[in-house]
């Protein structure tokens, strides 16, 4: 399975030229994707242009992105507004610098699937299969973005499965509070050890 998922995946990039030196200026690079509540974790090692797999035996990795399957196809659609994928339900570790390359590998992947088409079909029809998919690939990211904020809406709304974002963020900001008390106490008690 890890490896026919390995080469269906840099086949896929190999259809764009590009697609390779994007791969190759992460050279030598870890990054691991854990997806929360599932639980799977999987790492993305970027070697001499392609991209291996590795379900176990991790290495130290060089970029953590964490987050629910959910949060993280979300953030896959929402390429103009990037920034969204730095969102407080997304958690990167180590190297965030990384994140942007790593992104750009599929964000800005450019195939031309009339060229490959036309090799079997001809222009004409090369032509209208590229309309085709063009359309179709619209109405995928619109439903895509529809269907990614109705489940967000019915799990955190309806049936109360998690919290709100703003009940996180109080939650958050209490903690952080509760955290600065308790500093604040034990400078205190250091304090009045030392008088004494």
């Amino acid at each position: 399975m890890k490896q026919v998922l390995e080469k269906a995946i840099n086949r896929y990039l190999l259809l764009d030229p590009e697609s390779a030196k994007r791969i190759m200026q992460l050279d030598g690079k870890v990054v691991t994707l854990v997806l929360s509540g599932v639980p799977l974790t999987v790492q993305l090692l970027f070697i001499h242009g392609t991209i291996q797999l590795k379900w176990n035996d991790f290495l130290t990795a060089d970029l953590t992105i964490r987050g629910t399957p959910l949060n993280l196809l979300h953030a896959g659609f929402l390429r103009n507004q990037r920034h969204a994928f730095f969102q407080d339900d997304i958690v990167l570790l180590g190297n965030i610098d990384l994140a942007q390359p790593v992104l750009a590998i599929f964000d800005d992947l450019d195939v031309d699937w009339e060229d490959i088409v036309s090799k079997w079909t001809g222009d004409v029809p090369a032509y209208q299969a590229g309309r085709l998919l063009r359309d179709v690939g619209k109405m995928a990211k619109r439903i895509g973005k529809t269907f990614s904020y109705n489940v967000n809406e019915y799990l955190h709304e309806e049936i109360n499965l998690f919290p709100s974002k703003e009940a996180i963020d109080i939650f958050f900001h209490d903690v952080d509070d509760l955290r600065m008390d308790v500093d604040r106490l034990m400078a205190r008690i250091k304090r009045l050890e030392e008088v004494l």
